[in-house]
Formats: structure tokens, sequence, C-alpha cells
């Protein structure tokens, strides 16, 4: 019986969007840990600025479960890796990327998304 109330207790914040009184995105928005690197599009942009021919090297994230583009994150990036963009959250850019521009800020996820002109970037 703890057991139960205690489970019913843990999962009582889903129960808004598992009835369908409250949107994935607006549950997301509001329950993700941005502040720990959890990334989720909130506004939309990646969604209707990246394309599945980009890839974007990404810096300072930990949860990529909801990265839902092309990526390689910082940790795995290796000579001869190719990437249109890159996004950082809670992060600096690396000196060798210093020279490209910041298209985008989120401030709810704070989140930097930067381009380098039109050009593909080999690492």
């Amino acid at each position: 019986m703890i057991t139960i109330i205690y489970r019913g207790i843990a999962v009582s914040k889903n129960i808004p969007v598992v009835l369908g009184y409250q949107t994935k995105e607006k549950f997301l928005r509001e329950n993700l840990n941005f502040s720990f690197g959890d990334f989720y599009d909130v506004d939309g942009y990646f969604a209707h600025h990246i394309s599945a021919n980009d890839k974007v090297l990404l810096y300072g994230f930990h949860n990529l479960y909801y990265v839902n583009f092309p990526f390689i994150d910082s940790s795995w990036v290796k000579k001869g890796d190719t990437f249109s963009y890159i996004a950082t959250q809670h992060a600096a850019l690396p000196m060798q990327f210093s020279h490209w521009t910041a298209i985008y800020h989120n401030e709810t996820t704070d989140v930097t998304l930067y381009k380098n002109g039109d050009r593909l970037w080999m690492y």
C-alpha cells in the first residue's frame, strides 16, 4: 500500500498529460531541468531552421533524448566530422570557433546556436 501511494505521488505530475489536459510541449517546457543541460526545442526554432542535411555540434548538453535533428556531441566528435552549426548550452564557444556568429539564443533553455556563413565545417 505504501509503495502504491508513493508511486502515485511520484507520477502525479504526469496525469494532466496522460489525460490530455496538458500538451507534451508545455509539460516538457515546465518540467525539464534546463539548468542541468536538458534540451527541448521549446519554441520550435530548431525544427524550422535545421534540416535533415545539416549537422549540429553540441557543447554543454547532458540529456539529448529530445534532440530531433542530426548532431554530434562534443564528447565524441573526431577529426573529419563535418557540421554546419554549433549549439552551446551553459558553455562558452571554444576559441577555435570564435569567428562564428550567434544566430539564435533562447533565454529559457540558455541555448545559443552559431553558424559560419553557409560553409560546412570539418573538425
